[in-house]
């Protein structure tokens, strides 16, 4: 051998610095991700927000209970600080997974979050 073939302890062979790119799942901006890998993320990311806007809506009912039956002031209050917190996740979770090229779980991000952030919004407007 000299040093024109490289073997690894795991036998990856002659592998070139250009070659490494094709090697990853694709967080790189030179290639792109594998589907595969895509979806898994993109159904991770989906029961993850599933149970934050779960968790939100419990708050929201704790935050708004009151013994007549009418809407408490703080849940109005409640509801708008969490509109904001889910359109913000929505554009950095989703617009930065969309900038790396991972198009379904970017997506998933943009829209779960924003339906999400559009019923709080709806929860906030004065009655």
């Amino acid at each position: 051998m000299h040093g024109t073939h490289r073997v690894s302890m795991l036998g990856c062979g002659n592998r070139q610095a250009g070659d490494r790119r094709r090697i990853g799942v694709g967080m790189g901006r030179g290639s792109a991700p594998y589907i595969g890998a895509q979806v898994v993320i993109g159904v991770l990311l989906l029961v993850c927000d599933l149970v934050l806007i779960a968790g939100l809506w419990f708050g929201y009912g704790l935050a708004g209970w009151t013994d007549d039956g009418s809407v408490a002031p703080e849940a109005q209050v409640f509801a708008h600080r969490t509109m904001w917190c889910l359109a913000g996740g929505a554009v950095i979770t989703g617009g930065g997974l969309l900038s790396l090229r991972w198009r379904i779980p970017g997506t998933v991000q943009l829209i779960v979050l924003g339906i999400g952030a559009l019923e709080f919004q709806a929860l906030a407007a004065p009655h």
